[in-house]
């Protein structure tokens, strides 16, 4: 009989425990999944609200220097064009002044005849440079490329920058 019994009471118990168990098992797996869930939701929305709160903060400044290094780079442009523009005149002038350019210059105006002197330098010396300013120098033969690229018309969106309205129009 203890035997029997015990075969009984063993199968009938580990029976009962095993339902009982896998069911509390799984009970309990799923509530940690839940809590595991939560746990990452909860994360991630405190992630969420610390990008929001940065990009909140530090969207002002970053258009502020956004505009400003645009505003910088559109007059840099503008200066090389005008001094490239400077550079041109400034040959044109120079061959203007010397002797021969002078009296072509007379001549074309009808200032003096064909055969008269034009101009009377005397004691007067040319260098042959008008300037000495290496600051006006440049290379005429630069072009700008006039087409931007894509992003920065992108960012010129995403910072609301418009140089006619910061004075460089």
């Amino acid at each position: 009989m203890r035997g029997a019994a015990a075969g009984r009471g063993r199968t009938a118990r580990p029976q009962g425990r095993g339902a009982s168990e896998g069911a509390g098992s799984r009970a309990a797996a799923k509530a940690s999944g839940i809590l595991s869930w939560a746990g990452s939701h909860r994360a991630a929305c405190i992630v969420v609200v610390v990008i929001v709160a940065l990009v909140v903060a530090l969207y002002p400044p970053a258009k502020a220097l956004y505009g400003a290094s645009r505003t910088n780079a559109v007059l840099a442009e503008r200066l090389d064009a005008a001094t490239s523009s400077a550079t041109q005149l400034q040959g044109e002038v120079d061959s203007l002044m010397t002797r021969e350019g002078i009296e072509d210059e007379a001549r074309r105006r009808g200032y003096v005849s064909e055969g008269e002197t034009a101009v009377d330098v005397d004691g007067v010396t040319d260098s042959g440079s008008a300037t000495t300013d290496e600051s006006v120098t440049g290379d005429s033969s630069q072009t700008t490329d006039a087409q931007e690229p894509w992003y920065v018309s992108a960012l010129d969106f995403l910072f609301g920058y418009d140089p006619s309205t910061q004075g460089v129009g």
